[in-house]
């Protein structure tokens, strides 16, 4: 996303999210704008600063991306994406009605496209919904069996 916040330009890498009144995001609302409910608030928030003034950010630490990426948009309506200090619990994420976290380290730089050790992500939901069934042969009769869901 390119944007203008009183610098000649930045490029900056975020996300679209739907929140509902208490802040928490989801996915399946934001799909589902056009039919959601009105209390959902569409919002874009801002991870990372990629470029600013011509000049390449990738290259410098996270750390100092962050700190000029929260200074630029400061009085704007788009939203920083602070960090989580310390070690984040997953049931700290999971109250907050988060899917997730990507946890970055402090000096680490852009790497677009490509999955590194110093950027790692934690689900929270890992569970999936399938169906097991099976069969029993029987002499020229067919017998389902549902075993769950």
């Amino acid at each position: 996303m390119v944007v203008n916040f009183g610098v000649d330009t930045a490029v900056i890498d975020g996300e679209v999210v739907a929140v509902d009144s208490k802040g928490c995001p989801s996915f399946q609302a934001l799909q589902n704008r056009a039919t959601t409910r009105r209390e959902w608030q569409i919002l874009y928030y801002a991870f990372d600063l990629l470029n600013l003034r011509g000049e390449d950010w990738t290259r410098k630490p996270l750390h100092e991306r962050k700190a000029k990426l929260r200074d630029i948009l400061n009085g704007s309506h788009v939203r920083f994406n602070g960090d989580l200090d310390g070690e984040p619990k997953i049931q700290t994420i999971e109250k907050a009605g988060l899917e997730g976290v990507i946890a970055k380290k402090r000096d680490s730089v852009y790497r677009a496209g490509t999955r590194v050790d110093s950027w790692l992500k934690f689900k929270v939901d890992k569970g999936q919904e399938f169906v097991i069934a099976g069969y029993k042969p029987d002499a020229g009769s067919f017998q389902p069996i549902l075993a769950g869901y």
